[in-house]
């Protein structure tokens, strides 16, 4: 377990995600996740002006471009999922039980809550707190 009392907020955030992703898998993680979020806006009245109007062409080209670039880049390895659960199958109940037990085995109870008030803080807005957190110097580097 690790001592929560010497990490920053941002620190808990990703070892936090880092145990819900091996605990829940992807789409789990994603799930608890979005239990806690807020939310806020119109996505499918806002998507074309986030995303435009590309062509299935475009978003090939643009994935195909995303892993040449990971693929020369020493520092892109893909996440590793030690888990691939079938969350249809799972009670979001279940899955929050589930989440709440991988966060307080990887962070402790105390870190378990400052994980949980940390994602109740962001106020919904994906591109925002994406925003905010960039200004923020990653921890990332400091953790591996």
């Amino acid at each position: 377990m690790i001592d929560v009392s010497k990490l920053t907020l941002e620190d808990i955030r990703l070892l936090g995600i880092d145990a819900l992703s091996q605990a829940l898998g992807p789409a789990g993680m994603a799930q608890f996740m979005h239990q806690f979020e807020m939310g806020s806006g119109d996505y499918t009245r806002d998507r074309d002006k986030l995303l435009g109007n590309p062509t299935f062409e475009e978003i090939a080209g643009r994935i195909k471009e995303r892993r040449r670039q990971q693929a020369e880049s020493s520092n892109a390895a893909p996440p590793k999922f030690t888990k691939m659960i079938d969350v249809t199958k799972l009670t979001q109940a279940q899955i929050r039980q589930m989440g709440t037990e991988a966060l307080t085995k990887a962070l402790g109870i105390e870190g378990m809550k400052q994980f949980m008030q940390k994602s109740e803080m962001e106020s919904g807005d994906y591109r925002q707190d994406r925003d905010e957190n960039n200004r923020n110097p990653s921890c990332s580097d400091r953790l591996l």
